[in-house]
């Protein structure tokens, strides 16, 4: 018993200044994972955001193409669209994502071509990339 009370009072254990400095480094090793974080939490939302325009896309290129399938080819020019304002996501809990959709359908002989392309209407720039871009080929009725 002597032993351990010996060892006890001893000088084992970590002072203040080695405590403040240990809080001191940590804290800098958080700082620097901080921007990490960040631009982690920015690339989810924006992957979030293309997998809805990758849904909505799709849902048009569906649509679109059960319309032009039973028109006649000198119809389907009329399918064309430049802003299709479409609201996603949120209810009381989430935000709604707006995005815009242009819909350009040609028709060469019985061949149309679709294309789609969904942009997020709150892009800032005059001519923004699309978030998703999607062409297909239908053959017309006539």
């Amino acid at each position: 018993m002597r032993r351990v009370a010996g060892v006890l009072r001893g000088e084992t254990g970590l002072t203040m200044t080695e405590l403040a400095v240990a809080i001191v480094l940590l804290s800098l090793v958080i700082a620097g994972l901080a921007p990490l974080m960040v631009n982690s939490v920015l690339l989810a939302q924006k992957n979030a955001n293309v997998g809805e325009a990758n849904r909505v896309a799709a849902a048009q290129l569906d649509e679109t193409r059960s319309v032009v399938r039973g028109a006649a080819c000198e119809s389907v020019a009329d399918l064309n669209a430049s802003d299709l304002a479409i609201s996603t996501g949120g209810g009381a809990e989430g935000a709604i994502h707006k995005l815009r959709v242009t819909r350009d359908v040609t028709c060469t002989d019985r061949l149309a071509t679709v294309t789609i392309s969904v942009f997020d209407r709150n892009a800032t720039s005059a001519a923004p990339d699309p978030l998703v871009s999607a062409t297909t080929q239908v053959v017309t009725a006539s």
